[in-house]
């Protein structure tokens, strides 16, 4: 009964936001367009907005960990893991200016997907080779531009918080663009948040541990899958690290 008046509270939380902020956001688009080609103050209002749904709520405690060694002003193709919903919400915190890359299906939600293409984010649509091919054309358009993206390279949320495989795509895009990758491990001791929109109380500590950029130099002489199969497991092992370093806090 407590979790569903807390889902309550959430989803009336989220409505009201939605109506009073959605009419400001649209304001400031309108207002900036013209001379933000970038988007960077809409992007930065969006990581606010996100944000917001988890700075008010007394059950999450965020931390992110080594923010200091994303350079400022520096273009990147960030990778990170993916186990929930919330992630995305988490990792607007970066407070960094960036292009998602995301499934095509959000674009089609009310106001989450008009958002996303006001922002000019890249949509894709897996397992269709054309809508990739479209995705890659786009991704290197942005990162010649200036602007990082941001990938999920498992391509969908683990089932059990470990690492899944990775697709291609974003180490493709790297050796293509001879573009840095800065890989982000996000990890949630509690496991998923919601289920069929019933969130639970417990509390949950979440963490976001950035670690060092791997420079174009380290694989522009390695295959695809090299890089792909070294990233990966470079990265599951600082997830193990880091799901033994949430479990002494806890």
């Amino acid at each position: 009964m407590k979790s569903i008046i807390v889902s309550l509270y959430v989803w009336i939380f989220a409505v009201i936001t939605i109506i009073i902020i959605f009419p400001v956001y649209l304001t400031i688009w309108l207002l900036t367009v013209f001379f933000d080609k970038k988007l960077i103050i809409v992007h930065f209002i969006t990581s606010l907005w996100a944000a917001l749904y988890t700075w008010i709520n007394p059950w999450w405690k965020i931390t992110i960990e080594n923010r200091e060694k994303i350079k400022k002003g520096k273009t990147y193709i960030i990778i990170s893991n993916h186990q929930s919903m919330l992630d995305i919400l988490v990792l607007f915190r970066l407070f960094v200016h960036f292009r998602w890359v995301s499934k095509t299906e959000i674009f089609k939600t009310p106001v989450v997907g008009w958002i996303m293409t006001l922002n000019n984010y890249i949509r894709v649509k897996r397992g269709d080779k054309k809508s990739i091919i479209k995705m890659i054309e786009t991704s290197r358009k942005v990162i010649a531009s200036g602007i990082s993206i941001l990938i999920f390279p498992e391509g969908t949320r683990s089932e059990d918080g470990n690492l899944r495989q990775f697709k291609d795509g974003a180490f493709n895009l790297a050796v293509d663009t001879k573009t840095d990758i800065l890989p982000v491990l996000i990890n949630a001791v509690s496991g998923a948040l919601a289920k069929k929109g019933i969130f639970k109380m417990n509390k949950l500590s979440i963490k976001v541990r950035i670690l060092d950029e791997i420079p174009y130099s380290d694989f522009e002489k390695s295959g695809v899958s090299e890089i792909r199969n070294r990233i990966h497991g470079l990265m599951s092992k600082q997830l193990q690290k880091l799901k033994n370093s949430l479990k002494k806090d806890s």
